[in-house]
């Protein structure tokens, strides 16, 4: 895939994250996470940029060192590499954080689900907030590595040691993606008993479910004293497997060549997510 033509002719169509979706799901990364490279902008990572410089939306790239307690970025050494949006808002002495994770375990699947639709989201929320600044200060995430389940390297804990050093202001909160390509069924997981911003969901949206996940950065952020959650979208067949099981069959394709756009995406959920991710700021 030519990145760079692809994004120049279908910039002035692409207006939505289903629309983002569906170009990511078009091609297979180049590799995985468990393969770092002396360059991590990994065809996806190029993707996410692209459409963001589209848009003149600024934005930093930090690339660290896939090593504990080496996290600076050496030339001619294996990288990872967060892609961080930071706008602007009305009130600037609070910031609400964003994040989902841009790596792959399997590259030859689409990964639809797992994460793709969450990054596409994160470009929709990028652009809405670009053109319609938000009540306080918003960062926006895309993060790497989450796939190797290796908390001491990741990208969530590099984004959490820059959080914990005010890199980012008074931040309240972080909200992690995952699973967001369908669905108007919200859900959250979280570790913490006495989550704050679990709290403050619920009020907002009384039908916010709790539910039981896998690892996710959600946990790297918690763990650090960061108060965050994970947020993900179910449809209605999907949630009640998961009331009645704890799991569901969504939940099942990840990292598998079934998580396809065709058999996942749905444009007007996909949207409605966005819109809910806007209440939570």
């Amino acid at each position: 895939m030519n990145i760079d033509t692809e994004i120049e002719v279908n910039n002035a169509i692409v207006k939505n994250g289903y629309q983002f979706l569906r170009e990511l799901c078009a091609f297979n990364a180049d590799f995985n996470a468990f393969e770092p490279h002396e360059n991590p902008i990994t065809n996806r990572v190029q993707y996410i940029m692209h459409q963001l410089d589209a848009h003149n939306i600024a934005y930093t790239i930090d690339r660290f060192q896939p090593i504990k307690g080496v996290p600076d970025f050496e030339e001619g050494k294996n990288a990872f590499v967060n892609i961080v949006v930071s706008i602007e808002g009305t009130n600037t002495e609070v910031t609400t954080v964003f994040l989902a994770h841009h790596d792959v375990a399997n590259k030859d699947s689409e990964n639809c689900q797992d994460n793709t639709a969450s990054i596409a989201n994160l470009i929709d929320l990028s652009i809405r907030l670009s053109t319609n600044k938000p009540v306080n200060n918003v960062v926006i995430a895309f993060v790497d590595a989450e796939e190797i389940v290796a908390p001491p390297i990741c990208g969530s804990q590099r984004l959490a040691q820059n959080i914990l050093k005010g890199v980012y202001g008074q931040v309240k909160y972080a909200v992690n993606l995952e699973l967001t390509a369908n669905g108007t069924n919200y859900w959250m997981s979280y570790n913490n008993p006495n989550s704050v911003l679990a709290h403050h969901i619920r009020e907002i949206h009384p039908n916010t479910h709790r539910v039981r996940t896998p690892y996710n950065d959600a946990f790297i952020l918690e763990k650090e004293g960061v108060p965050s959650v994970c947020v993900g979208s179910l449809d209605d067949n999907n949630r009640s497997q998961v009331k009645l099981k704890g799991f569901c069959r969504t939940w099942a394709m990840c990292h598998r060549m079934e998580d396809t756009f065709e058999s996942q995406a749905v444009e007007g959920d996909m949207n409605l997510f966005v819109t809910y991710l806007e209440t939570l700021i």
